[in-house]
């Protein structure tokens, strides 16, 4: 059973600025040239840090319209505890010298029902906090290029 998830995060930057350097961040989290990106994936609760890495990639989602839609995925690298994601990364303008960024999209709990019983009681948290923490990054980035 897939479970939607869905965060954004406002940005001072313009959304070519923004998606320039969240390309960028992929491309420098290359392993090979046009190979995914393995990136960090982490959370803090409660003082506790999880972290583990994923293969990553970004593409374009081929649709033209006024928003910039990137199809977005990942999969655990080491270890199957951890979900694999498939979504979308939207950016877009939002008003004068800011753009929003977004992610949506679903992910399956490992480990059947258990995994299931565990994501109703923690996991959907852990994967609320993993998104903000990775669009902070994004953040970040956009803001920093946008300067």
């Amino acid at each position: 059973m897939d479970v939607d998830i869905n965060d954004s995060v406002s940005a001072a930057s313009s959304a070519q600025s923004a998606l320039r350097a969240i390309d960028g961040y992929f491309l420098e989290h290359e392993t090979v040239k046009g190979a995914r990106a393995i990136i960090p994936v982490r959370v803090e609760l409660g003082g506790l840090i999880i972290e583990h890495l994923v293969s990553a990639s970004i593409t374009s989602s081929g649709e033209c319209d006024e928003l910039n839609d990137l199809n977005l995925e990942w999969i655990p690298k080491h270890d199957a505890l951890y979900p694999a994601f498939r979504g979308t990364l939207h950016v877009s303008d939002h008003g004068t010298g800011s753009c929003r960024i977004e992610i949506r999209g679903s992910y399956t709990p490992p480990l059947g029902r258990p995994g299931a019983v565990l994501d109703a009681m923690l996991g959907r948290r852990v994967a609320h906090a993993t998104l903000l923490e990775l669009l902070g990054r994004f953040r970040f980035r956009a803001e920093a290029a946008y300067r």
